[in-house]
């Protein structure tokens, strides 16, 4: 796993609230980043990124080794999934990633649907998606939002690229620092270039 460390629950005591454990600890790293990250950039040091992958299903689970090295781990499709899913935060540039099933297990909390891709491994496409915030915590231009970003997500996937790119065009401009919204305006030039093309 080179760099990465992979941390898991529900094993060897089982947690019900497995997944929301794994959320609220990826969120309380992120957390200790700020003012580290403060510190480093007061003394000229590079920043600290961590970029989380959060997935949740059956797994393998017990010492695994040899009597040379032996460790209590986990391994199977959902430790890959969330390997899969912490490379693509470099790419969407967001610190946390679940999986859709790791969401589902997880009520009260909004979610950003970032978008659906093909991963090493895996015949089912994967569904990506970023915590947002506590539902209860959520203000009407939070909502709102949430609301113009997923509708300009599914004109994108149903290929209305006019309307997705007016509307992610809107959503720059409301987060001009948001890296997301530049990445699908690329996206959609591309793809009504080859619909020009053919």
């Amino acid at each position: 796993m080179g760099d990465c460390i992979m941390a898991f629950w529900g094993a060897p005591v089982p947690n019900p609230d497995h997944a929301r454990a794994a959320l609220e600890a990826a969120m309380e790293i992120q957390r200790e980043l700020i003012p580290m990250n403060e510190r480093f950039k007061a003394e000229g040091k590079p920043e600290i990124h961590v970029g989380i992958g959060l997935s949740s299903g059956e797994t393998n689970v017990g010492n695994i080794g040899s009597k040379y090295r032996m460790a209590y781990t986990v391994i199977g499709d959902t430790v890959n999934t969330a390997e899969r899913l912490e490379s693509q935060t470099r790419i969407y540039k967001v610190p946390i990633i679940l999986s859709k099933e790791t969401a589902l297990l997880i009520p009260g909390i909004f979610f950003r649907d970032l978008d659906v891709i093909r991963v090493k491994g895996k015949k089912k496409h994967v569904k990506l998606l970023e915590p947002v915030c506590n539902k209860l915590e959520a203000t009407p231009q939070i909502k709102q939002y949430l609301s113009l970003h997923q509708k300009a997500i599914l004109h994108y996937r149903k290929r209305n690229y006019d309307k997705a790119e007016r509307l992610f065009r809107i959503l720059q401009r409301l987060r001009p620092n948001d890296y997301l919204y530049q990445l699908y305006l690329h996206k959609v030039a591309r793809k009504k270039a080859r619909r020009n093309v053919s």
